[in-house]
């Protein structure tokens, strides 16, 4: 069985999974599924109401989960997706975990070659795929897939059969959140060079 199709299965069957996100490992489960996000919850000691960052395969899925945006901005994202930067913006409804004001963090992750099969997984799924970090709330997350592997191995963490270590960029994503005035404010800066935002003429707010 191809990885996609044993994590899409382990996905249904209600487990938390293991898998490669871009920036670093990410552990997810199915978002509709009150058990799997229990047992997520419950293997990183996180906090209740703390919102996900929703992994994507295209820009068109980002538009269909979040409320209308401006053109430039549109522009911006076809630009620079995909790129270790999510974005917070209004969302439309969705049967996801909503950040402060019904927002929601998007993020369409530059994978390594060897790991591509991953967009197949995030194109067949109706919604966002919950993605956090390898770690316990407050611990340094886990940066190389050998990490991941003793975190998963040490709570029953389903994890696909590859045949390589997964490649990342050992840098969290640059998280920014899109405001009404159509400007931005940066909730995190990480592995996104936001130079290239100014390109488009779209101004940073402190």
């Amino acid at each position: 069985m191809t990885p996609e199709k044993e994590l899409l299965r382990a996905l249904e069957m209600g487990k938390v999974c293991l898998h490669p996100a871009g920036t670093m490992p990410g552990l997810t489960c199915d978002i509709e599924n009150p058990a799997a996000m229990k047992m997520l919850m419950s293997f990183k000691l996180r906090p209740t109401g703390k919102p996900f960052i929703g992994l994507i395969s295209d820009l068109d899925q980002a538009f269909q989960f979040w409320r209308p945006m401006s053109k430039v901005w549109r522009d911006a994202l076809k630009a620079v997706w995909p790129g270790h930067l999510t974005v917070i913006h209004g969302a439309e409804k969705v049967s996801f975990p909503l950040g402060e004001g019904q927002t929601l963090a998007l993020r369409m992750p530059i994978f390594s070659p060897r790991d591509q099969w991953m967009n197949e997984v995030l194109s067949q799924l109706k919604v966002p795929l919950p993605s956090t970090s390898v770690n316990r709330s407050g611990e340094a997350p886990a940066a190389t897939w050998k990490e991941a592997l003793a975190f998963g191995k040490a709570h029953g963490i389903f994890v696909p059969a590859l045949t390589h270590d997964p490649e990342f960029s050992g840098t969290p994503s640059t998280v920014i959140q899109i405001l009404d005035d159509q400007s931005y404010r940066v909730l995190r800066k990480g592995g996104f060079d936001l130079e290239v935002l100014g390109d488009f003429k779209l101004a940073e707010k402190p």
